[in-house]
């Protein structure tokens, strides 16, 4: 089962803000709500690595381009053929979670 899940099945059916994680009868840790939602909450370091991850494999697992993203908008920057391959890995691009707009800044 899902710990992340269970624990903010938790955290709902207890009105709970943090649960402690126990090992041997030793508190070792908490977990807080902000930390799970942040495991179900795409971030643009999370959306830009998965874009990324998109472009290698359309590539053959070559790193032709690169990609950052900031609040949704997506630069991606590399050397691309033509326009076809252009509008391919903008496609890719935004089909990624949490990417609203890319552009393009081809590289010579």
């Amino acid at each position: 089962m899902d710990e992340v899940a269970d624990i903010a099945r938790l955290m709902v059916e207890q009105g709970l803000h943090v649960v402690p994680i126990v090992t041997d009868d030793h508190v070792i840790g908490v977990v807080s709500r902000t930390e799970v939602l942040r495991t179900i909450m795409p971030t643009d370091e999370a959306a830009g690595q998965e874009a990324q991850r998109r472009l290698d494999a359309y590539a053959g697992g070559e790193r032709r381009s690169t990609i950052t993203v900031e609040d949704g908008a997506a630069l991606l920057s590399g050397n691309l053929d033509n326009a076809t391959e252009r509008n391919v890995v903008a496609a890719l691009v935004e089909t990624t979670t949490e990417i609203d707009t890319v552009r393009i800044r081809a590289q010579p």
